[in-house]
């Protein structure tokens, strides 16, 4: 089966009607400028699979597929795209060279609803927040929201979390 190719100035309603997907889109992230590709679009469906556009190459560059509805997803900095799902895993797709890998720790049963990065600290979200050293594979946990967290950014310099 070959995938159908994306022109640059389709709409967003087109690519995410297209006949490529397997099932509905749960989110979607767009970038400007990353890397070789100046424009790419991540989307992740309710069956778990996550697909990446080059909307200058005008065709899937990357797919990957996850256990679980793709609930979030965030560019980070070293051209990688984490991906959040609702069954409490994160994967992270390092795009230069199409490797992956598991974020894994007992405190991420919960749906990742959202997810923020910056240098070498992830920040997860559900009701409560792991930041996770990426590094070290070490956690700590933030509570304090009474609803699930559906917001979160680093600043700049990655000293402050926002959260909402």
């Amino acid at each position: 089966m070959t995938t159908p190719a994306l022109n640059p100035h389709d709409s967003i309603s087109q690519l995410v009607t297209s006949s490529h997907l397997s099932a509905a889109p749960s989110c979607l992230l767009w970038s400007v400028g990353r890397g070789g590709d100046k424009d790419l679009i991540a989307m992740g469906t309710e069956s778990g699979d996550v697909q990446v556009y080059s909307t200058s190459q005008s065709r899937i560059v990357h797919t990957k597929k996850v256990s679980g509805k793709v609930l979030s997803l965030c560019w980070g900095q070293d051209n990688s795209l984490y991906i959040g799902t609702e069954a409490g895993s994160v994967h992270i797709l390092h795009l230069g060279d199409g490797e992956d890998e598991m974020v894994s720790d007992p405190s991420l049963h919960n749906p990742v609803h959202c997810l923020a990065v910056h240098g070498g600290t992830l920040a997860i979200a559900s009701r409560n927040i792991v930041l996770w050293d990426l590094k070290s594979k070490t956690s700590k946990t933030l509570s304090g929201h009474s609803s699930p967290v559906t917001s979160l950014h680093f600043d700049a310099s990655g000293t402050l979390l926002f959260s909402r």
